[in-house]
């Protein structure tokens, strides 16, 4: 994305590009940029829900905006692993106020706070989805995986289905060259979500279709359509 919103396609043209704009001094490109754009360099200290990343910060002030889709915790909750209540907390905190708000829980009840969490209803992964920004796709994400904790399929598989149609409509607005470690992910993710890796007895047929892809779309659509509808005292923050 940052090379995108740069104007170039190589690395060390974006190198230079920052140390320009940087007003640092600039003798011949070290090659770092070029290894980041092919995924051989990785741009963070440590990798945790909000990694310390020097470089993304130095981009993002250049390119506001360009940070989100580094940021976001979709790719930090996509990994082959159980998560513990409190990564997935923490990955929520990094989200924009009104997804925290949807899915932060500040309640004294001591089921909830030992979760840190909202339970996720299932009507709520329609408003996770709209607007459809890279944020939108970790919300999803921590909706997934919070429904997952819970034991709640039909809702887990309605996340899975609202994050693969995320990752669509990010797709589709993207130039080629740009969406193609998108598109890779999102085999990942389709992979992730195989009767294989959940052998789930009530979820026999994991695997996605088209069809539930655009009936989910559809939903999207009559949900906003609803919510507007809604007096201003009783819309969530948005």
């Amino acid at each position: 994305m940052v090379a995108l919103a740069a104007g170039v396609r190589t690395g060390d043209a974006l190198e230079k590009l920052i140390a320009t704009r940087s007003k640092a001094e600039w003798n011949e490109a070290s090659g770092i940029w070029q290894h980041r754009l092919k995924g051989a360099h990785k741009p963070f200290v440590k990798w945790e829900p909000r990694p310390i990343a020097p470089a993304v910060d130095i981009a993002e002030k250049l390119w506001p905006g360009t940070s989100d889709w580094f940021y976001t915790p979709v790719w930090y909750l996509l990994e082959d692993r159980e998560y513990l209540p409190s990564e997935i907390r923490a990955c929520a905190e990094v989200l924009p106020q009104r997804f925290r708000y949807l899915l932060i829980s500040e309640s004294a009840d001591t089921s909830q706070t030992a979760l840190g969490l909202h339970g996720i209803e299932s009507q709520l992964p329609y408003d996770l989805a709209h607007p459809v920004t890279p944020w939108a796709a970790g919300a999803m994400a921590c909706a997934m995986r919070r429904s997952e904790l819970a034991g709640d399929l039909p809702v887990f598989r309605k996340c899975c289905v609202g994050l693969i149609w995320l990752l669509d409509r990010l797709i589709e607005s993207l130039e080629p060259w740009v969406a193609e470690p998108l598109q890779r992910f999102r085999a990942r993710a389709m992979t992730r979500f195989s009767p294989a890796t959940y052998p789930l007895q009530a979820m026999p047929e994991l695997a996605i279709s088209e069809a539930e892809l655009n009936r989910f779309g559809l939903q999207v659509t009559a949900f906003v359509e609803e919510w507007h509808t809604l007096s201003t005292e009783m819309r969530w923050p948005r």
